[in-house]
C-alpha cells in the first residue's frame, strides 16, 4: 500500500507526520466532554451496522483532528468502513434523516450534529442506571 500526504511519501514519513499533527493539537476539556458524549449516544443507539460504520468513519476523521467536519471526497471512500458505495448513499440519507448527521450539497463534508437532536432510536436493552453502574465499577479499577 502506497502512503502519500503532500511531499511526503513512505508508511513511516506518512505515520511521523499525522502523529505530530495529532499531538501539536490543543484538546479542551469541552472537546473530550463532547467526544464521549458523542461516543456514548452511539453506544446508546440502534443504528444498522452499515450506519454505525459510517458514524465511526465520519467520527474518527473529524474528531480524531479536533474538527467538527470530515471531508470524503468520493463516495466510494465509505468502501474504506465496510460500506459499498451503492449502499453509501442511501444509508448516509437514513442519517441525515435521523438528524444525525449534515451533509454538504456536493456530498464531500459531512458533521455529525448534536447527540440531543438526533432523532435515531435507543436500543431496546438501553438502561442508564445500569450503564452508570457499570462507568462506576470500572472507575475504581483505576
Amino acid at each position: 500500500m502506497e502512503y502519500k500526504y503532500g511531499n511526503i511519501t513512505g508508511k513511516s514519513e506518512f505515520l511521523g507526520e499525522l502523529t505530530h499533527r495529532i499531538q501539536s493539537r490543543t484538546i479542551s476539556n469541552e472537546y473530550i466532554h463532547n467526544t464521549l458524549f458523542i461516543k456514548r449516544e452511539i453506544l446508546q443507539r440502534n443504528f444498522t451496522k452499515r450506519q454505525l460504520n459510517i458514524l465511526l468513519f465520519l467520527f474518527e476523521l473529524s474528531y480524531m483532528f479536533n474538527n467538527e467536519e470530515a471531508i470524503v471526497p468520493y463516495l466510494q471512500d465509505f468502501e474504506l468502513c465496510g460500506v459499498s458505495k451503492t449502499k453509501a448513499k442511501a444509508e448516509i440519507d437514513k442519517l441525515v434523516e435521523m438528524n444525525v448527521i449534515e451533509v454538504s450539497d456536493n456530498r464531500t463534508i459531512y458533521r455529525i450534529k448534536n447527540a440531543f437532536e438526533w432523532k435515531a432510536p435507543y436500543n431496546a436493552g438501553y438502561n442508564e442506571g445500569r450503564l452508570q453502574e457499570i462507568i462506576i465499577t470500572n472507575g475504581h479499577n483505576t
